[in-house]
């Protein structure tokens, strides 16, 4: 193993090792340790905990990855820290960062509500990449969001001291609460995006000056501007995206003049995919359960997709409520998740299948 994650004891896997949150870690204690290959020991460190002498510890020890959660409010000071790969998660805390120089760590994630970090700028004003992991705010609908960001949109808080940064990316779930792509106008000289997940007036994007784009799982790429308006556009992956905006985007790939730069765009989804992967609320269940439930709504989803009646596809949603009266401990939480998922079939559904029917099939034939 090359990494080692150190913390609290926690329900379920746990650290490798086991330190109090407020405890002192006597971080030099890995400075004799190396690899078969002879290289530092642990290339990679997950740490949980209030100890920021991790990062001083850094200075002369340089860590491959490091990974920080944090568990109270806390200030962090990276001007001298040697961390090629850094992420920070701010578990509902305000974190508040002196960023490292991008001449010694090549990216820096932040996991949370972004609101949640005051970022500072690096001594020498190098800014290094800045990846952005945004928190669930909303249980899937069964309905990606629109583009225009009719439906609400969140975006990044000003960071005006790393207005000089070049390479931005984000993620989010792509049936949640859209990333509104506005918000990146504060940064630009940003000619690198990397956008994973619903997505919100990607319009704004023709004001960046962007050599490199990348779109993944993003539902909806409607407003996303003709690849003629950056001149400068050399590399663009759209992977999982939007089918027909993909299919759009590949005849646009064929008028550009030719490049050595990487250019594809695969694996074009619709709409209904985007539903069957992301819509399903059975994530938090028993494996074997939720495993069982997966199956019967794919099931189900087949004959529905194809439906040339309300009434095959009402027949299909009776077969997935047998299905999960077969299941075993049923709270309401769960038959609540049930329901969603029927709610989602009926969106599925070749022809229009209003939610209140489905919903009546399910409620008449349901057991728990």
């Amino acid at each position: 193993m090359g990494s080692v994650s150190v913390g609290p004891r926690r329900e379920g896997p746990g650290p490798d090792l086991v330190v109090a949150p407020d405890a002192v870690v006597r971080w030099e204690s890995f400075d004799s340790l190396q690899t078969p290959a002879g290289a530092a020991w642990p290339r990679w460190v997950v740490y949980e905990g209030q100890d920021l002498s991790v990062f001083s510890w850094s200075e002369q020890r340089p860590i491959e990855g490091l990974d920080y959660l944090a568990t109270a409010d806390v200030a962090v000071h990276l001007e001298g820290a040697k961390i090629a790969r850094l992420g920070v998660a701010s578990q509902g805390h305000h974190v508040s960062v002196r960023l490292p120089s991008a001449t010694t760590c090549h990216q820096v994630t932040l996991i949370g509500d972004p609101a949640d970090f005051a970022l500072r700028a690096p001594v020498d004003g190098l800014v290094p990449a800045l990846a952005f992991h945004l928190p669930r705010m909303r249980a899937p609908e069964g309905e990606p969001a629109p583009a225009d960001g009719s439906r609400g949109a969140r975006g990044l808080p000003p960071f005006p001291e790393n207005a000089g940064v070049r390479e931005v990316s984000v993620s989010s779930d792509p049936l949640d609460v859209p990333f509104d792509v506005r918000s990146l106008r504060q940064f630009p000289d940003l000619d690198n995006v990397e956008l994973a997940g619903a997505c919100a007036h990607l319009e704004a994007l023709e004001e960046l000056p962007l050599r490199r784009l990348a779109l993944r799982y993003v539902p909806d790429l409607s407003q996303l501007p003709d690849l003629s308006c950056w001149p400068d556009l050399g590399t663009i992956i759209v992977w999982n995206c939007d089918a027909d905006a993909s299919r759009r985007i590949r005849s646009q790939l064929k008028a550009l003049a030719p490049s050595d730069h990487h250019r594809s765009v695969s694996k074009p989804r619709g709409r209904a995919w985007f539903l069957e992967e992301y819509g399903l609320p059975f994530a938090a269940w028993p494996t074997a359960s939720a495993r069982k439930a997966t199956a019967g709504f794919k099931t189900a989803a087949k004959t529905v997709k194809a439906a040339t009646s309300a009434e095959v596809a009402l027949t299909a949603i009776s077969a997935f409520t047998a299905m999960a009266n077969t299941l075993t401990g049923i709270e309401t939480s769960e038959r609540e998740d049930l329901g969603s998922a029927v709610a989602v079939l009926a969106k599925l559904s070749a022809v229009p299948v209003p939610a209140a029917d489905a919903l009546a099939v399910f409620d008449a034939e349901r057991t728990f």
